[in-house]
This record gives C-alpha cells, structure tokens and sequence, in this order.
C-alpha cells in the first residue's frame, strides 16, 4: 500500500506542476505586474525540473507496476497456468552481470530443436510494465517451428531483482548473459535468434551488434533512442514543457551508474549490426506512442539482409492482435527466407 500511495502522490505532483506550468503565465498576464517576469521564470524552472525529475522516476522505478510477491501469486493465474500446462515448461534463476537475479521461463518445442544438425533457440524480450507474460502468446508460433523459446522477467519486473530500469542499456547486458546460458546449454553452435517488443524490441537491438554468431533479429514496435523518444512524447503530448532543459535533467536523473537516457540508443547499435545477420522491423500503423516512423528509421539504417512489416491500422504493440495469423506468415516466411525454418 505504500507503494501505492507513492505513486499516487507522485502522479498528483505531476499534475500539479503541469497545471503550474500552464497557468502561471496566463495569471501572470491577468494580475498586472503582480507577478514579475522573473519569478515567472522560476515557476516554469520549478515545473520543468519536477516534470523531469517524475519521467526520470517513472521510468527507472516503475516499469513494472506489480510487486515481485503479487507477481508470484500471478503465476498461479488461469493464463499461467495453462502455459503450464500446455507446454513443457521449466524455470531458473539467472544471475546476470552485475548480480541482478533474473526470473526466467523455459520452453521446449515437442519434437525437439536439433533440425539440420543444430539445436534452436529464441530469446523473447517483453516491453515497459508488464513481465514474460506480455510475450507469452508467441509461443505456439516459435514451438511449432521448432525452436525451443526462453522467455524472461527484466530487471525491475515480475519475479526478477527490483533493480533500476535503463531503457535497454543494463537489459541488453541481461540479454548477453542469458546468451551465454543458452550456448552452454546447447552448444556453440546452436541457432540463437532474438526478438523483443517495445522497451523489450530496444534492448535486443543493443545486443545484436555484440553477438557474433546471432542468428537473426526480429525488432516489433521499439524505440529508436530515449532522446528520439522524449522528443517525439513531448512534441505530442507535452508541448508546454521545454525539450531540451526537461531532456537535459531528466537524463541526468535518471542515471543508474554511469548509464543515462544518451546510452539508451538502438538505432545506432542496428548501424552496427552485421550485414549477414537477417532482421524483421515490425511496428503497428497507428503507432502514437512509439511512432511508426521509427521503424522506417530501423529498416534503413540496416545494412544488409532486411524485411519489414507494418500492420496496418495497429496499434502499440498490436500487430499480432489486428491478426495472429498474418504475424506468424509474416514471421514464418522471414525465417524461412533465411534457411531458418524447419523443413
């Protein structure tokens, strides 16, 4: 309950700096010279600074709104549980780079992954506030292709360590960790691929350049960079608020170490990625969170091998529900464009 209270406090701060921001220049105007320039000035500072120091908040504490206990009861849930039941499923804990214990959920394909001599593997990466189960619905289309799927809670989600959240940047490190596993699991050689959605989507694109021997990527619904992305919010949502102080402090609170927003950049790791490596770029077409525009900057900074999909009408994170069949032949025929597909 505290939590709660916390965030409810915080959530009636911000609004009331957003009110503060907006109606103080108009008092200013109607009162005379009741209030000077400068003490105008300050207010709007005041605004700014708290408008940034909350976004800097939100999104390092908050990116899972459930607390690890209600997560472990969750997994006792109808949904869950099915999953269970419905898949050959087991769970471990991983400890990642820094120590952070990461919650993860194996699944194995009925028939086995080795096909054409080699194991196969993919890593699915879930988005901002919700755990593994806000991917769990792809499963069926990776099993039945024949791939053995891990999912995982990121670090400040579901049952994972309660640690903060840098947009991709710490999480993408996660995912390198979780590679490994997979290659002493499997071998060296098995086929590894990726796919993440949304934070989820950024934070596998940060990897994939550092990953000689990935297989492919698949990217649905990410954000290009943090600083992209606070541009394209505030533009949208929030054009009372100066971009570039708000950015400037709010990158500079939400520092976790020596990690910033400016780190969080998944276009310029897609830049890097190696040609050879085979890449899907999907996004919804009525996308107003996370533009859909920014999937036309992923598809061309990709060198080499590349497809995209737009789903028309989608949107955050829709694409699969505007049409699950559609995804999979979408996903289906990238893989086996690229000879990933089980014959």
């Amino acid at each position: 309950m505290k939590k709660i209270g916390k965030r409810i406090l915080s959530l009636v701060l911000v609004l009331a700096v957003m009110l503060t921001m907006t109606l103080i220049p108009s008092l200013a105007a109607s009162n005379g010279s009741k209030l000077s320039q400068s003490t105008v000035r300050d207010i709007r500072k005041m605004g700014v600074d708290g408008f940034a120091r909350f976004i800097a908040w939100f999104t390092t504490n908050a990116p899972q709104n459930i607390p690890p206990e209600l997560s472990e009861i969750l997994e006792q849930t109808p949904v869950e549980t099915f999953s269970d039941n419905a898949f050959d499923k087991e769970t471990f804990t991983l400890t990642s780079f820094d120590g952070t214990h990461l919650k993860c959920y194996w699944y194995k394909t009925p028939n086995g992954c080795k096909w054409d001599g080699k194991n196969h593997v993919v890593i699915i990466a879930h988005g901002f506030q919700v755990d593994h189960m806000g991917v769990v619905m792809f499963l069926p289309m990776f099993l039945d292709a024949g791939y053995d799927v891990i999912l995982f809670d990121q670090r400040q989600a579901g049952a994972s360590d309660r640690v903060k959240c840098t947009m991709g940047v710490n999480e993408s490190r996660d995912v390198g960790e979780l590679a490994k596993w997979v290659r002493k699991e499997y071998g060296q050689n098995v086929v590894l691929g990726l796919k993440g959605h949304s934070m989820g989507a950024a934070t596998v694109c940060q990897y994939a350049p550092n990953d000689p021997d990935l297989a492919f990527l698949i990217e649905d619904c990410g954000y290009t960079s943090m600083k992209n992305l606070a541009k394209y919010l505030q533009k949208s949502y929030f054009p009372f608020v100066p971009f570039k102080p708000f950015y400037r402090l709010a990158n500079q609170y939400a520092a976790v170490g020596k990690v910033s927003y400016d780190d969080a950049n998944a276009l310029n790791a897609i830049r890097k990625l190696d040609p050879e490596v085979p890449a899907l770029f999907i996004h919804g077409g009525n996308d107003t969170f996370i533009p859909t525009f920014m999937v036309n900057d992923f598809y061309r900074a990709k060198r080499g091998i590349k497809e995209k999909w737009i789903c028309p009408g989608a949107g955050h994170d829709q694409s699969w529900l505007f049409g699950i069949a559609k995804y999979r032949s979408v996903v289906y025929e990238f893989l086996s464009h690229n000879g990933l597909m089980k014959r």
